[in-house]
This record gives structure tokens, sequence and C-alpha cells, in this order.
């Protein structure tokens, strides 16, 4: 517990049976993503992305397009922007991802050195975000983080920028 706000912290994987078995799918949920640029207009998803497309391509193919859209259009981002993409999850497959929100971080592709301000920048975006959109539940794994890059930022330094980031309050 850090303030008023609770933490769980886990290790997992998208691709297993039940990946978010522990939230009530009644909440309002969101789940923090990343996507990679080298020039603001091609953007491309890293691993999470790529599960996170698979999931929606067998639960929801309109949100999976919908996600693969936003990819593709030119919205002027630059590293450190945060763009929303508001989910329709069926109610019968909400048990296998119950998500409402997604919160894209885009970053730099590059090593994680040169992205600690975006990452910086874009974790504060999404915690401002997330409370004013009333989410309960904010899932937030390491993103931009490459474990074959030797100049990657270390976790203590990923997950000081989410507690200080964090404002007293109901949500995130």
């Amino acid at each position: 517990r850090y303030g008023c706000h609770d933490f769980e912290i886990g290790l997992g994987n998208l691709n297993r049976q039940d990946p978010f078995a522990q939230l009530d799918s009644a909440e309002s949920n969101a789940l923090v993503i990343s996507c990679f640029s080298d020039d603001g207009k091609d953007i491309f998803g890293g691993s999470l992305a790529s599960s996170v497309e698979g999931i929606l391509s067998s639960i929801s193919p309109r949100d999976r397009s919908a996600f693969e859209e936003s990819q593709s259009e030119d919205l002027g981002l630059k590293p450190g922007d945060v763009w929303k993409q508001r989910l329709s999850i069926p109610p019968a497959k909400r048990d296998r991802f119950p998500i409402d929100v997604l919160y894209v971080v885009l970053l730099q592709n590059g090593s994680g050195q040169e992205n600690e301000d975006a990452l910086d920048t874009g974790l504060e975006r999404v915690l401002a975000e997330a409370t004013t959109d009333r989410i309960q539940n904010l899932i937030v794994p390491v993103i931009g983080y490459n474990w074959t890059d030797d100049n990657a930022f270390d976790f203590r330094s990923f997950f000081s920028k989410i507690v200080r980031h964090l404002k007293a309050g109901r949500y995130p």
C-alpha cells in the first residue's frame, strides 16, 4: 500500500489461461501498453501489444481492428504521448479479458535509456487520464523494457516513476 493506493505486483503472462483472474469484471479496468516509432508516423507494437492483439482477435475482432487502425493513423504523436483505446469486450468474454481501456504510451524505437524521459512523461499522462476516467484497476506492466538491451532502464527507475506521479485519491 502506498498512500491510499493498493499495489499488487506479480509476474505474469497474457497468454496463460486466466491472466486477469484477480480482477472484478464489473469494475472499470485499464491496461497500459507501449508502442514504438522511429519517426512518430510508423508505429509498431512490441511483444505486449502483440499479445493484446492476439487476445482481441479471438474475443473482440472489432476492437482488434480498431487498435490496429490506430497504429496506422498519423496521430502526430511523439515519444511520451499517450493515446486511449476504449474497448467493447462482449460480456460473455469479459472473464478472459476484463479490460475497458487500453492506454498506449508511445516510445522511441531504441535503447531503454533513450526512453527515460518519454517513459516518465507517458506514465504521468496515463495516471492523469486514468484518474479522469475513474479507472478502478490500472494494470501497469513494465512497458518499454527489452531484456536483451544492455542499456535498458532498471526496474527501480520504472516503479519510482509511477510512485512519483501518483496523486492522493480514490483513482490511480
